[in-house]
């Protein structure tokens, strides 16, 4: 399995607040499924990745993400951040490729 993520390995969502889950219950207390997907959200993510980290240390899964903090927004509009994030993902494919063929092939585990 080859996992393709836009963060670093340390990132974790931010547990929302009451303040923040207020907010969601108003916004949202006619369709409560969704509710209760969005205000979990964060623990089920942090949840999934801790298991992600796990899969990866016993060599079932492979991590193509980025080597450091990624301060670039969802909705990031300036072009020079956005190619400079490119370009360094770019740069990390190819050093990766060798390792990522290994991985491919089964002869790392």
């Amino acid at each position: 399995m080859i996992v393709i993520l836009t963060r670093d390995q340390k990132f974790r969502k931010k547990i929302l607040t009451n303040k923040e889950k207020k907010l969601y219950q108003i916004a949202y207390k006619k369709y409560p499924k969704l509710l209760e997907k969005l205000t979990t959200m964060p623990e089920r993510y942090n949840e999934l990745r801790e298991e992600m980290e796990q899969l990866s240390e016993e060599g079932k899964i492979y991590f193509i993400r980025p080597q450091k903090e990624v301060t670039v927004g969802r909705l990031e509009k300036d072009k020079k951040k956005l190619k400079d994030l490119y370009e360094e993902g770019y740069q990390q494919a190819l050093e990766q490729m060798n390792a990522l063929k290994e991985y491919i092939e089964g002869k790392k585990k």
